[in-house]
């Protein structure tokens, strides 16, 4: 059966360097190749001129479902597929539940949702990783759920009544991370920070509401028990 070999030693042979050559075994003689050599003569040569050439196998490109279907979330982590037998993982700093607010102990806080913005960095820096092409509708698409995941995470383990939180709404990504946070029970307000100028949107979230959806999420939990008191930092 015929293969390609690379020529390594053309000696003074009517070969050369650092060509390939299509052979195959002498029958007669398994340390000899039978090949068309550079004057186009039929020609037997020692196997020790040449290598093999490895062809590498395609490579197979996921369609963005199976992308999506392949994502397995953590709280600082994601993993998926975007070549098929190829895992992709990226770290991130993920969004944190604070113990209950001073104001209620049915409130509960949600900080750094800004995280939003690295993970879709994380997931553009992973494709051009692999030097594959991506689109940002894939990028967000692939954010999306990574977020979504996590969040849906956090408020099934929250054992509260309603969580609060904030961001500002000049961030790169602020339309999709706000796209994210409309698809669960939320009431939102937005305001304007005399201090920076700024606009703040802010979201409480409806617990009970949430509960009653109970999705399913395949996720591990880091953050060991959330229901401890303790002091938190302004969001704002």
């Amino acid at each position: 059966m015929p293969k390609l070999v690379l020529c390594i030693n053309p000696k003074n042979y009517n070969l050369t360097r650092g060509n390939e050559y299509e052979v195959e075994v002498d029958p007669n003689n398994a340390n000899r190749y039978s090949l068309r050599n550079d004057r186009n003569l039929n020609s037997r040569y020692n196997t020790n001129l040449f290598v093999d050439v490895v062809v590498a196998p395609p490579v197979v490109r996921l369609s963005l479902d199976r992308v999506l279907a392949s994502v397995e979330v953590s709280r600082t982590t994601a993993i998926f597929s975007v070549i098929e037998g190829e895992n992709l993982s990226i770290e991130f700093p993920g969004p944190e539940l604070s113990g209950r607010l001073t104001i209620s102990c049915g409130l509960k806080q949600l900080s750094n949702i800004g995280c939003y913005d690295i993970i879709t960095r994380r997931v553009n820096e992973a494709y051009q990783n692999i030097d594959v092409a991506v689109t940002r509708n894939d990028v967000n698409a692939i954010a999306n759920k990574i977020f979504s995941s996590i969040l849906t995470s956090i408020f099934l383990s929250s054992n509260t009544g309603g969580i609060i939180s904030s961001t500002n709404t000049n961030s790169d990504y602020f339309e999709e991370l706000n796209e994210v946070m409309m698809t669960f029970p939320v009431s939102v307000s937005r305001v304007h920070n005399p201090n920076s100028g700024n606009e703040i949107i802010t979201y409480v979230f409806d617990m009970e509401a949430q509960n009653n959806i109970n999705p399913e999420v395949d996720m591990e939990d880091e953050d060991g028990d959330q229901d401890d008191e303790g002091d938190f930092e302004d969001i704002l």
